[in-house]
């Protein structure tokens, strides 16, 4: 029952990951998007934005594990 629980919360934690990130990229504030703010500011410390593309692996490869945890 511990290890359904785990899991189930995993599943609802990437849920919430892709939401709050689709939100935060779909909803501007102010009518600025995060990249307009971004690239308002210049500094040393923000990436190139093609730095950003990681990301889609990074999520990719979450989502494959929490499949993989339910079918294992």
């Amino acid at each position: 029952m511990k290890k359904t629980l785990i899991k189930v919360i995993v599943g609802l934690a990437y849920i919430g990951m892709v939401v709050v990130n689709f939100l935060a990229n779909s909803l501007p504030i102010n009518n600025r998007s995060t990249g307009a703010i971004s690239d308002a500011y210049p500094n040393l410390f923000a990436p190139a934005g093609p730095a950003f593309s990681i990301w889609g692996l990074v999520y990719l490869l979450l989502a494959g594990y929490v499949v993989y945890q339910f079918v294992k």
